[in-house]
């Protein structure tokens, strides 16, 4: 793979993994009113000023990027403004995620109706399944699965153990699989995905990218 075509690749991946919908500004003013953050009972780690460091690497390249994630404000009703930096200078705040006392998504939405969970609070048994509310216009259907409750997982953060895995699918290309490690305590530690592009009309090409916790702030 060219080295341009690279560069190109790295850019979009790292705007998409992990990736949030934007929420409508007007939700976004729905603070608590007495600024006090909104802690979820239900999951330790959504807590306001939370971060999350990672290392990005693609295709194997040895030169990662470090992409970070931290939770800015959590309004009454349980969205979370992100702010994602990159060792590449890239820095957006438009990225929400959302939790409540049932599950944590970090794929959301301003209704309902986008709400794509990632981690559930209880239930978290080996062949759950569920489907995201809206399907990808390039890739179809969105499977998710809970393959395993009992994952080691090592990363340049540590050791995490008790990880659930949890496998991702696309109807229209099963070559596409995206795998998760959770922590329930941490959140996400490791992502290990394939990554995709189409380029003039050849036929699409595959590559890794793992994205790994390299520290915490909590």
């Amino acid at each position: 793979m060219k080295k341009s075509t690279q560069i190109l690749l790295l850019v979009i991946c790292t705007i998409v993994c992990f990736s949030s919908c934007k929420k409508d500004d007007e939700n976004n003013e729905n603070t608590s009113t007495n600024n006090t953050p909104v802690v979820s009972s239900s999951f330790p780690f959504i807590q306001c000023q939370n971060s999350w460091v990672y290392d990005l690497s693609i295709d194997s390249d040895t030169s990662s990027l470090i992409v970070t994630y931290t939770i800015k404000t959590i309004d009454e009703e349980g969205y979370c403004a992100i702010e994602y930096r990159t060792s590449a200078g890239a820095n957006h705040n438009e990225f929400v995620w959302y939790s409540n006392d049932v599950f944590f998504c970090d794929e959301t939405g301003s209704v309902e109706s986008y709400w794509f969970p990632l981690l559930y609070k209880s239930n978290n048994t080996i062949g759950r399944k569920w489907d995201a509310p809206v399907n990808d216009d390039d890739l179809g259907k969105i499977t998710r699965e809970i393959i395993s409750v009992s994952e080691s997982v090592t990363v340049p953060a540590g050791i995490f153990t008790n990880c659930i895995k949890i496998k991702q699918t696309y109807a229209s290309d099963v070559q596409i699989i995206d795998y998760y490690y959770i922590s329930p305590l941490v959140g996400i530690v490791k992502k290990e995905s394939t990554g995709w592009a189409d380029i003039d009309n050849q036929p699409r090409i595959y590559f890794p990218i793992v994205q790994a916790l390299k520290s915490k702030t909590f």
